[in-house]
């Protein structure tokens, strides 16, 4: 594997002093990538509530594909909870990207609500099944923040991280089912998107 730069080279924001960063990497460099979602809009809120947790992201992409770095990429942070992807833990051994998306949404009388009781406009909605199939609503991801998931995706690639070692949060979580991100944000699966990049290798 390619040695991995500590910062992105084409990221558009650092705040990097945000308190995630837990030490370095189990084997001195990270073999994977897990996707998420914030379950939030706002930028500050979501790094503040972080923060609290000790929890982190290395990239967090907003609405408008705009990209933040919070930690070093030469840091692990801890993300996913208990979980498992092609037998390693995520959180000692996966870089975290995050999309800034409520996530998940409730709908009653045809009408959207994040978790917070926010009414979402309907064309930020998509109506798209979870990983199990289950349908759902969800609070979509901009075409700018595809394209920009994507871009960062690939460019990990070229510094030797493997398709098959990029995952979704709900994919690697145990037990199966415990999280749901991020699931429908996205207009193509996980599955379809470790392939895309698979060619693209």
């Amino acid at each position: 594997m390619s040695s991995i730069p500590s910062v992105y080279p084409f990221v558009n924001r650092i705040n990097l002093d945000v308190g995630f960063a837990k030490g370095g990497w189990d084997f001195g460099k990270p073999y994977g990538i897990t996707v998420h979602y914030s379950a939030d809009r706002d930028l500050h809120r979501v790094i503040t509530w972080l923060s609290q947790q000790k929890l982190g992201y290395h990239l967090i992409i907003d609405r408008e594909g705009l990209i933040s770095q919070t930690c070093y990429f030469d840091k692990r942070v801890d993300h996913a909870g208990s979980a498992k992807w092609n037998n390693l833990s995520p959180n000692k051994h996966h870089i975290s990207i995050c999309l800034l998306s409520w996530g998940k949404l409730i709908k009653t009388d045809n009408k959207y609500y994040d978790w917070t009781g926010k009414e979402i406009p309907f064309q930020d909605v998509a109506e798209r099944p979870d990983l199990r199939g289950d349908s759902g609503c969800w609070d979509k991801a901009t075409n700018k923040q595809e394209s920009s998931l994507k871009s960062v995706l690939s460019w990990f690639i070229t510094m030797g991280i493997k398709p098959d070692n990029i995952c979704g949060h709900n994919e690697a979580c145990i037990p199966e089912g415990r999280k749901q991100d991020p699931g429908g944000v996205l207009s193509f699966t996980m599955c379809s998107l470790r392939q895309s990049l698979t060619i693209r290798e």
